[in-house]
């Protein structure tokens, strides 16, 4: 990210913000990318220096449950891919031939995974880094923690079955 994209960027969702007559708030990280720019329909705040990881949605856990699903996608991926190929008996020179993975591949998966972050997750998150809206409702944290670790022993239980049928030893 650049400092010009970024402002470009912002430049062009203000413009559609204004025409849908809509304010905005948009909390940013201090980063030398953003740019303090004046805009209409968009108020920027900047988070104080070094406290992005306590404040920042996205790093309360946002982010790792994006990358567990990504990573969960990717070893289903795999899996078939090797179960296929067993299934055909044929030998593979190379791992990208036995599992190609082109940046299209990546585009679809990433578009998944983030299609399986929860909302509840995010809002939880929000609320986490001390964002609250007054007659915002307390949502089921309930069961969180135990779909958490069912997600977590999903993700364990493909990770060993891929370096099983890779049969490699971690």
């Amino acid at each position: 990210m650049t400092g010009l994209l970024f402002e470009e960027w912002l430049r062009s969702i203000n413009e559609k913000f204004k025409k849908e007559e809509k304010k905005v708030c948009l909390f940013i990280d201090n980063c030398p990318a953003h740019p303090k720019v004046q805009l209409s329909n968009i108020k920027l705040v900047f988070f104080p220096p070094n406290c992005t990881s306590k404040l920042q949605p996205c790093d309360q856990g946002i982010i790792a449950n994006f990358k567990h699903y990504y990573r969960q996608l990717v070893l289903h991926k795999i899996i078939v891919a090797i179960d296929n190929r067993t299934e055909s008996c044929v030998p593979v020179a190379d791992c990208t031939e036995l599992f190609p993975f082109t940046l299209l591949d990546a585009l679809k998966t990433t578009r998944t995974a983030w299609g399986c972050v929860e909302r509840s997750t995010i809002a939880n998150c929000f609320r986490h880094a001390g964002f609250v809206i007054l007659e915002d409702t307390e949502l089921d944290n309930g069961g969180e923690t135990e779909q958490e670790e069912s997600r977590m022993e999903e993700f364990v239980s493909a990770f060993d079955r891929v370096t099983t049928l890779l049969g490699v030893t971690v």
